[in-house]
């Protein structure tokens, strides 16, 4: 019995090794430095709003000559990571 413990202990930390090892590999290969689009507060090209001080991405989609309601949907993204009050 004390033989099977250690086989499964062995067994074990072999995997937590192997997971830390693959971890840190990963974690190696995929590190660097990746650029982030500017948000919509950030960039004036982009469509937004400002509501109550936030600056918000605004899409519309749909038909323009659709009543809003029938097939027109409007979808509003934050984009400001701090919200002043």
């Amino acid at each position: 019995m004390k033989r099977l413990l250690k086989g499964v202990r062995k067994l074990l930390l072999g995997f937590v090794i192997l997971g830390i090892v693959a971890f840190m590999l990963l974690y190696l290969a995929t590190s660097g430095t990746y650029s982030v689009a500017l948000t919509a507060a950030q960039d004036a090209s982009i469509p937004s709003v400002t509501l109550d001080g936030v600056t918000f991405h605004a899409e519309a989609f749909g038909d323009p000559a659709s009543p809003a309601g029938s097939s027109s949907m409007a979808a509003l993204v934050r984009t400001t990571a701090i919200c002043s009050t």
